[in-house]
């Protein structure tokens, strides 16, 4: 019998069972913020806590395989095979690091993810942050994807390029600003939309629109 912990073993089947409603829905935002919570409040000394958590995590993991035709190969580059061998890793927070990635792996197959919410979600992101990180790891970050991944899903969903569209949501934005607020500098503009200078701002803002951001402003004062 286990000594007292930090979290019952009670808890730990009811969370499984939270993380296995998440995973089977797709809802993949969902599912990383409870895997994220539940192995944070695990303490690393408890090493029998975080193997009970990491046996009840790979048998969901087997069979949501099993329920949806995925096979071990088609969750490559992943080391398939230490799944059920938590001896296979060095340490406990590395168990935890490979059940995510293997999650991730399980989510983004296309048969298993949710159908757009993926997309809402990484938009609205985009839009929310527009003068910051909007790089590709960042962004794939978002929504729990590869980055390589998340290029081609996106190009396939859209018929698009991801970086398009950001570069559409800066300009887009840019050009509000330039419209309804007449004291903001353009130099300002292009900081608020995340351009690294006003003459690169201007460069691209003059390859979209034929006309440089003061010129845009002026043309709808009149």
């Amino acid at each position: 019998m286990r000594q007292t912990s930090s979290i019952s073993f009670g808890d730990l089947l009811k969370q499984g069972e939270s993380l296995r409603a998440s995973l089977e829905g797709g809802e993949r935002s969902a599912y990383f913020k409870q895997f994220d919570s539940l192995f944070a409040a695990i303490p690393e000394t408890e090493k029998e806590v975080w193997l009970e958590a990491y046996m009840i995590l790979a048998a969901q993991f087997l069979a949501f395989m099993h329920k949806n035709g995925i096979s071990f190969a088609d969750l490559e580059p992943l080391d398939a095979d230490a799944l059920l061998r938590w001896d296979a890793h060095s340490s406990a927070r590395q168990a935890a690091d490979y059940l995510r990635a293997f999650a991730g792996a399980l989510l983004q197959c296309p048969d298993c993810r949710d159908e757009g919410g993926w997309l809402e979600s990484l938009h609205v992101y985009i839009e929310q942050h527009l003068d910051e990180d909007l790089s590709l790891t960042r962004l794939a970050e978002t929504v729990y994807f590869n980055p390589s991944y998340l290029c081609r899903l996106y190009k396939q969903t859209t018929g698009r390029a991801l970086f398009d569209y950001v570069a559409e949501a800066k300009l887009t934005r840019a050009k509000r600003y330039l419209k309804e607020s007449p004291r903001l500098k353009v130099h300002e503009i292009a900081r608020k939309v995340g351009f690294g200078s006003p003459a690169h701002f201007t460069r691209v803002f003059k390859k979209h629109s034929l006309l440089t951001p003061a010129q845009y402003r002026e043309a709808y004062a009149r």
